[in-house]
């Protein structure tokens, strides 16, 4: 039973607008906030200009001008691409200091009133931050809110902000703004300002709760070495979290020596060392950090240099400056530190978005690259560029991902052969493949003491047998050193360690779990210590239900395993072993565990313990390029089907099969052609299919718009397709009705599809802004009783087919991201909130068997069913035995109230004349907003996984509380008691 709430829009919003609709921050300037413009206003909801076409004699917009003088140098008026018309707003900035941007005339606002500022991006590289002046009558301004934009490279997309008019503003100046030290190339074109209309808020029926954050880790993408100016070996680790905690080690002892959040950081990809120890250090969604070895100081060089969020290689000139390699747009920057200076040395293929290995020798820096594997050697002194293709049998490899140049020779580590190539720069010749590497930096090459002599070598990781090689540069021979280390993508140093049996120098490297390895080549003695690196949390990629009702969660980057979350218990327990979980599924007593990496499935025996690498049985890999599982659907008791996620820079997802019994998959790529799969729902043997445009990181969609597919399980092939909502590209959520109709979700609109006769029945707009999130998995979106359950953008609502109305139950604005959505055996919803699994509990009033309402005279004895006070009064006494309910909401009893061995029982907002005797309750107890004129007693409650609640209620007397499972709770409303508090409520 529900109560309806009825909006006056489908739009989610109310008071929730500025967390729902992203809210906008505060601007922070540099310099001053210009006055009002002393022009014209415009009429409201209207642009000036909103397409610059109209331009004034010099050429500048009409109806625009600069925000400052010095803006002029950020912005300018081209033909040379537009979205509506022939002219557009081309935003430059090259400066790591400054900022400017372009202001409107003044449009005219209502305070109170939200409005939504869009506009069409064409991004080449960095964000841009819309601001809105808002002004008061005398021309000052009341408040500059921003929001920093970010839409895909290379294309037209619609961006947009949502803000209220604050109190005493008038007019709003619409700015198109570089933000102070932020690298920018974009173009903006038709411009709107419009007026939302925003219902009011509807009260949410229920209450949330952070259960913790659970997914902690030791794991890193890169690890490092640098030394202090004593010859201290320092090992650096950037431990992946939200944020990332970056840590550095005393690499002969283990001892942390330092620790340090780095806030908007999920990675840190390279490291660069400097002759001195100072040590670079590249990031995903950070930029470019430095390492002080002395002081043991990290500070932030730049964000995002010259607009590239992934600094995935890098390595140091002689010079002292810092080469890097980059992504998303596959170039090689440098940045000088003695001057401060960036240079952008360019793309170096169209085709190519990664820069992922990088390696200088003198004034030759070579470069490894994805999704198009190939190398290039960039000449600085001549300033050429030459790329130095691999050798035919692997022209179809991903990616470079690990090159060493040095002694003449250049080593690059190709994927997903995991071949190691080496290569003759004096001959130009591949010269010797090495099979089966594991590698991520390669130490330069040394004359080491070996039983035959000294020998040039360098070493790398043999996969199946663990152990660590060395490869001879002038024989090409292999030989074993004498230890082995965990799998992983080792980055080897040199360096000096004051350790016996550690003469001269040793081959240094520290694992991605955080473990130091050295070996010195003289003794032949190996040095192992786990490091005091500092761990971090993962945020919550993946959540769901299983068959036996616990909860499990998956992180991100994160190499624990599983979490599992027992609602009846709230006990927590990390089950090692699957990496990086992307989905999970159910199928009878089985979960299903879909990973990144091959699209792996790990198939889980609820009904038996959990062994690593056992139970679940061991993982069983995708072909046709497939890399991430995006969603599951069980078909049969041995047959389930997955959606799947292409491989880096491939277009292409993929509907799969697994079978339980044969251990096998099978792959059916392209059911909509160029499209990934992102929600599957089975029915009648058929599996209903939502698809995005979602393509392999480093390539470009083809498609534009997300389809809606069926597929007969049968017959192995797709009956129709079609296009729910036009515009958005992912329908990213599917689930049926108690009635049988569909129900798919996008970014902005929910659909309706009648399976019968295959039509959209209905669109519900529910979220203004436009959907520009990168789907790797879908939209939580459930169904549950008569209500569709969905999470989106780190809104969790709900949804009533009935009639069309919705509810927000809660958001989360700060949290980077929200994923999941899975639904214990009480109706409560979970998800994940960046790095803390949350818990909605629905307030679901029990259904009625009998009504009391108005004016009632004598005794009330309830002995079956459940019985709802509902706006009565009762003058006598009110009796509740032998498993009956009673549910008394806004009333008044006049005299006592007893309970004993009730399947519920609900006092909301009412009055008690006499004591209040609660005792032996079998289910849910709540006591809330009432008064009680006499004593409280709740005892021996086994309301098992329900909650028991005695809050904000005024009692006048002694409130007791013994022997209740669980325990009373008031969720945060204090009691207001004129007795004493004891037992379990001696604290409410």
């Amino acid at each position: 039973m529900r109560t309806v709430r009825r909006l006056a829009t489908a739009v989610l919003a109310g008071s929730t607008l500025a967390a729902m609709l992203g809210a906008a921050a505060v601007a922070d300037e540099t310099e001053p906030a210009p006055a009002a413009a002393q022009t014209g206003t415009v009429q409201a909801g209207t642009v000036p200009n909103h397409s610059f076409e109209e331009l004034s004699a010099d050429g500048t917009p009409v109806g625009w001008g600069p925000l400052w003088a010095s803006s002029v140098e950020y912005y300018s008026v081209t033909q040379e691409r537009a979205s509506d018309g022939a002219t557009s707003i081309h935003m430059l900035d090259t400066s790591t200091s400054g900022g400017g941007g372009l202001v409107s005339d003044p449009v005219p606002v209502e305070a109170g009133q939200s409005y939504q500022l869009s506009f069409d991006q064409f991004m080449v590289s960095g964000a841009i931050n819309p601001t809105i002046y808002f002004d008061a009558a005398d021309g000052s301004v009341v408040a500059q809110p921003y929001q920093t934009t970010r839409t895909a490279a290379g294309r037209w997309e619609r961006a947009a902000m949502v803000v209220e008019a604050p109190e005493g503003a008038v007019a709003a100046r619409l700015t198109l703004y570089t933000a102070s030290g932020g690298l920018l190339e974009s173009y903006v074109d038709n411009v709107a300002f419009t007026a939302i209309d925003v219902p009011e808020p509807v009260e949410p029926e229920g209450f949330a709760e952070n259960l913790g954050e659970h997914l902690g880790q030791l794991n890193a993408q890169t690890t490092g070495l640098t030394h202090d100016s004593d010859g201290r070996q320092i090992a650096l680790f950037g431990s992946i979290g939200s944020p990332l905690v970056f840590s550095a080690v005393d690499a002969a002892t283990g001892e942390l020596l330092m620790q340090q959040e780095m806030p908007g950081t999920a990675m840190t990809w390279s490291f660069g060392v400097a002759e001195d120890g100072t040590t670079y250090v590249g990031t995903y969604g950070s930029g470019l950090w430095v390492f002080d070895p002395e002081t043991l100081e990290l500070t932030q060089v730049q964000d995002d240099p010259l607009g590239e969020t992934h600094l995935y290689s890098m390595d140091m000139h002689d010079d002292g400056r810092v080469f890097i390699g980059t992504y998303p747009n596959g170039k090689v920057l440098s940045y000088d530190p003695a001057t401060g200076e960036w240079v952008d040395h360019g793309r170096l293929r169209e085709d190519v978005t990664y820069a992922q290995s990088l390696d200088v020798d003198g004034d030759k820096v070579f470069v490894g690259t994805a999704p198009v594997a190939t190398t290039f050697v960039l000449d600085l002194a001549a300033g050429t560029k030459t790329e130095i293709p691999l050798p035919e049998p692997y022209d179809d490899e991903r990616n470079v991902s690990s090159l060493g140049a040095f002694e003449g020779k250049l080593f690059a580590l190709t994927n997903p052969s995991r071949t190691l190539l080496v290569y003759d720069r004096a001959t130009a010749e591949w010269t010797h493949e090495i099979a089966d590497v594991a590698n991520r930096r390669m130490a330069p090459a040394r004359l080491v003491p070996t039983p035959d002599g000294e020998r040039l070598e360098t070493y790398f990781q043999h996969r199946a047998s663990r152990e660590v090689r060395a490869f001879d540069l002038e024989s090409g021979e292999i030989r074993s050193l004498p230890f082995t280390i965990e799998l992983n993508s080792m980055s080897w140093y040199w360096g000096e360690l004051e350790l016996d049996g550690f003469p001269g120098t040793s081959l240094i490297g520290t694992t991605q779990r955080g473990v130091v390895y050295a070996w010195n080549p003289e003794t032949g003695d190996v040095h192992r210590v786990e490091g005091e690196f500092a761990p971090s949390l993962a945020w919550i990629r993946s959540l769901s239900e299983g068959p036996d009702g616990k909860i499990y969660m998956g992180g991100y980057a994160s190499d624990i395993g599983a979490v599992q979350y027992d609602p009846g218990t709230d006990e927590v327990q990390v089950l090692r072993g699957p990496p990086q979980i992307e989905q999970f599924g159910r199928n009878g007593d089985s979960l299903l565990i879909g990973t990144y990496g091959g699209a792996t499935i790990f198939d889980y025996d609820t009904t038996q313990p959990w062994v690593n690498g056992q139970n679940p049985r061991a993982r069983v890999y995708s072909t046709d390029e497939q890399d991430r599982v995006t969603s599951f659907a069980a078909v049969d008791e041995n047959l389930t089907a997955f959606g799947s996620y292409p491989f880096q820079g491939q277009i292409g997802g993929a509907l799969s099969f697994y079978d339980h019994d044969a251990r096998t998959i099978e792959v059916h790529r392209n059911v909509v052609q160029d499209q990934t799969p992102l929600a599957l729902v089975y029915r009648d043997g058929l599996i209903y299919g939502g698809t995005g445009v979602a393509v392999g990181l480093g390539a470009e969609p083809t498609t534009t718009e997300g389809h809606l597919f069926v597929y007969d399980v049968a017959a192995r092939e797709v009956v129709y397709t079609g296009v729910p909502v036009p515009g958005e590209e992912n329908v990213a959520g599917l689930a049926f009705d108690e009635t049988g109709i569909l129900w798919g979700m996008t970014g902005t609109t929910l659909f309706s599809f009648d399976p019968v006769t295959r039509q959209v029945v209905d669109r519900i707009v529910y979220d203004q802004r436009p959907d520009r999130a990168t789907y790797v998995v879908g939209r939580g979106f459930r169904q549950v009783g008569d209500t569709m359950v969905g999470l989106s953008r780190c809104t969790l609502f709900e949804f009533y087919p009935d009639d069309g109305t919705f509810s927000i139950l809660a958001t989360h604005p700060d949290a980077l991201t929200c994923t999941g959505l899975g639904i214990d055996d009480d109706g409560r919803y979970y998800y994940g909130a960046a790095k803390a699994l949350m818990r909605w509990t629905p307030d679901r009033a029990p259904a009625c068997d009998a009504v009391v309402t108005g004016h009632r005279r004598g005794p009330l004895a309830v002995g079956a069913g459940t019985t709802c006070l509902d706006d009565a009064t009762i003058e006598g006494p009110v009796t509740v035995t032998d498993g009956a309910g009673v549910v008394v909401t806004g009333s008044t009893v006049d005299g006592p109230l007893r309970t004993d061995g009730a399947s519920v029982v609900h006092v909301l907002q009412s009055t008690i004349d006499g004591p209040v005797e609660l005792h032996g309750t079998t289910g849910e107890l709540v006591v809330t907003g009432t008064y009680v004129t006499g004593p409280l007693q709740v005892t021996g409650t086994r309301a098992g996984a329900g909650t028991v609640v005695v809050a904000g209620n005024t009692i006048s007397g002694p409130l007791r509380c013994e022997d209740n499972d669980p325990a009373p709770t008031n969720e945060g409303e204090a009691n207001s008691v004129s007795g004493p508090r004891t037992g379990q409520c001696a604290g409410l």
